[in-house]
Parts: C-alpha cells; sequence; structure tokens
C-alpha cells in the first residue's frame, strides 16, 4: 500500500512538470557522475552528496542549445540556477526518485523553471533610439 501511494505521488508532481527525464549516475567515491535524457534533451552532470543533500554541477544539449547548471537536492527534492546558450539566467524546481542497480543509481526526475533574467543582447535590441543610456 505504500509503496502504491509513493508511485501515486509521484505520477502526481511529475504530471505538473514542464520537464521529464530518466537518468543514471555512477558514483566514484565521494563524488557522481551522471547523464541522463528527457523533453529537454540530452545532459550529462559530475555532483557530490552526504546525507540526502547534495550539489551538481552540469551541462545539456537541447532544442536551445547549450546550457550550464548548478544544483541541490535534499531527498527528493532538487532546486538549481543556470545559462542557457541565449546568456538567459534560468531557476529550477524540481522532484525525483531514483533506486540502486548495482553499483549505480536510476531515477526518474521531473523539473519546472522560468527565465530569471534576459539575455544581454536581448535586452541591447530593445532599447530605443531615444532612451537614455547610463554613462
Amino acid at each position: 500500500m505504500k509503496q502504491g501511494f509513493v508511485c501515486l505521488a509521484c505520477t502526481v508532481a511529475l504530471a505538473g512538470c514542464s520537464s521529464v527525464g530518466v537518468g543514471i549516475s555512477v558514483p566514484i567515491g565521494p563524488i557522481s557522475i551522471g547523464v541522463g535524457v528527457g523533453s529537454g534533451g540530452v545532459s550529462g552532470s559530475v555532483g557530490v552528496s552526504a546525507g540526502g543533500v547534495g550539489g551538481s554541477v552540469g551541462v545539456s544539449a537541447g532544442s536551445g542549445g547549450l546550457s550550464g547548471n548548478v544544483g541541490a537536492n535534499a531527498g527528493p527534492l532538487s532546486a538549481g540556477v543556470g545559462v542557457n546558450a541565449q546568456g538567459q539566467a534560468n531557476g529550477s524546481v524540481g522532484v525525483g526518485g531514483n533506486v540502486s542497480v548495482g553499483p549505480a543509481t536510476v531515477g526518474i526526475s521531473g523539473s519546472t523553471g522560468a527565465v530569471l533574467s534576459p539575455s544581454l543582447p536581448n535586452a541591447q535590441r530593445q532599447r530605443g533610439a531615444g532612451d537614455q543610456v547610463a554613462p
């Protein structure tokens, strides 16, 4: 019964996500190296965790080009910030779960995010001819 409830809760949580993916990571000492694929494209990451709390640095390649991110997780919840190929800062929050398969960890996760700041070139293009520019 408990496993059924957990599966239902994960399904409901993932249904509201804008990005869903599956990944695998392999621990090498205190560091984990992971790869994944999802609705946003292919990703790779290097992370470290202790006691259910961790952080990671990753790169992903999808329809928007390459992007880099830094994230943290506590249990099934995660949060991160990153920069995409257009120079936009993005923030995301997510939920996921994983299981151990031998020495590797296989997981599924979902996240939703938003642009935190426009890209610099885009902001400069929006300036009009009569706009004042700070010295």
